[in-house]
């Protein structure tokens, strides 16, 4: 699991823009569990967390509960995005707590090559899977969002270290649905609340 930073997200944005229609569509069933509630996506632990939002040019406020990432000895970093508008929200796909939602999830594959050393270098392949959660509340837009992956390939080049082609291991290049499908981010997006607190 890879968390992705603030400074990330105009980037996901970006990426998940890019694919206008995703081969793999998401529903949202809500599932409401209280904060602390650790919860398996994808073979991963994440645990419910709550923020407290608030509109812009009003004193309406919301808990904002969502699933975010476990790591290792039990840390987690939990966030999301407010951004200031009053356009409404361009082509809702779900109502999450009566308010209009957008849910854009796309899958991919990052394949990196990076040097290790001055004659050594390592080729990581690995599917993706991104989600970002558009919410409007009032003047307010919430940005949540999240990222899976799982390790198709990582290994170690000590010949011909410029050119992984040869050492890709292209028949463990699989499709990421299971990141994607009911067990991925079609479940993630399912724990995400807005509740009124005013």
């Amino acid at each position: 699991m890879t968390i992705i930073r603030a400074g990330t997200l105009v980037s996901l944005l970006a990426i998940c823009g890019a694919a206008q229609a995703g081969p793999h569509s998401v529903t949202y069933s809500q599932v409401s569990v209280a904060p602390g509630t650790n919860v398996t996506i994808a073979d991963q632990q994440f645990v419910a967390v709550q923020l407290g939002i608030r509109e812009f040019t009003t004193d309406k406020r919301y808990a904002v509960r969502f699933l975010t990432p476990v790591q290792p000895g039990g840390f987690f970093a939990a966030s999301l995005e407010t951004q200031h508008s009053t356009d409404p929200l361009p082509n809702p796909n779900a109502m999450i707590d009566g308010l209009p939602a957008r849910i854009e999830i796309t899958d991919g594959r990052g394949y990196s090559l990076r040097s290790t050393g001055p004659s050594t270098s390592n080729l990581l392949v690995q599917g993706q899977a991104f989600a970002i959660v558009s919410i409007k509340a009032g003047d307010a837009l919430l940005l949540i969002y999240a990222q899976l992956t799982k390790q198709d390939q990582d290994t170690e080049l000590v010949t011909d270290i410029h050119r992984a082609t040869s050492q890709a291991a292209y028949g463990r290049y699989t499709d990421p649905i299971s990141l994607v499908g009911p067990t991925g981010l079609d479940k993630w997006v399912d724990y995400i609340r807005v509740i009124p607190l005013n």
